[in-house]
């Protein structure tokens, strides 16, 4: 690929597969560091937030790997493990650094998915990553250029308004959607007294309940001495 010439999509998919690979080579880090740190007699709580491994102790743990050969045969692994994803993590930089500066010569608009929740405009929003947690973004590289009008035309309220001002307001997120399409798909008589030519059975009787005065159908008492409505879907023969 001719990176000058390129596409957006082009450059945002290898990013975007950068992105991935390096997320995995700082879980492996993270790891690595903390299994280091334990060796070395620390007592590590927080398992959310990254620690940190300062070089003088970096230092005196590949000494002790060097010169004890039980701690080295119990420890060695954490080490070839920190060196690795170190590794990694350097070509990682180096083969991502021409296309952010091809990006900063001729800059377009670029697309991140927090799961469960909107799309920005890029991973430093200032909805996210709040209270020291970083926010877990997904690259979207297939739109990767759209103006604001073409990505508010193609994916309207998922847009975030603090990076799309232009964005709709009523969208909130996924798990909101699905309960209020749930919701939807129940008897409108739910939750009410509304039965037929008001008539319902209840008390000390089992099969409690009566026909629905909004579809017609049979429905239940939420309770044995209640005479509302219980959560029911619409009768096929309404």
């Amino acid at each position: 690929m001719i990176i000058t010439t390129a596409t957006p999509v082009e450059i945002d998919t290898i990013l975007a597969d950068i992105y991935s690979r390096r997320g995995a080579a700082l879980a492996s880090l993270e790891g690595a560091k903390r299994g280091i740190l334990r060796a070395l007699g620390h007592r590590l709580t927080g398992t959310r937030r990254r620690v940190i491994l300062a070089d003088d102790e970096l230092q005196l743990f590949r000494a002790r790997v060097a010169d004890d050969e039980r701690f080295a045969y119990r420890e060695r692994h954490n080490l070839e493990a920190y060196d690795q994803a170190t590794e990694t993590l350097q070509l990682l930089a180096a083969e991502e650094e021409p296309l952010h500066d091809e990006h900063s010569r001729r800059p377009w608009s670029r697309f991140f998915l927090v799961t469960g929740g909107h799309i920005h405009s890029s991973m430093y929003c200032s909805t996210c990553n709040r209270n020291g947690k970083a926010t877990a973004f997904s690259w979207l590289p297939e739109i990767s250029g759209l103006t604001e009008e073409e990505a508010v035309a193609a994916h309207g309220a998922i847009l975030c308004t603090t990076c799309y001002p232009s964005a709709p307001l009523a969208w909130t997120n996924f798990y909101e959607q699905e309960a209020e399409r749930k919701a939807a798909t129940y008897c409108a008589g739910s939750g009410t007294s509304d039965w037929k030519d008001g008539k319902v059975r209840n008390g000390l009787y089992s099969g409690n309940g009566g026909y629905c005065g909004h579809c017609g159908g049979w429905a239940g008492t939420t309770s044995r001495y209640s005479s509302t409505i219980r959560k029911h879907k619409p009768s096929a023969a309404q």
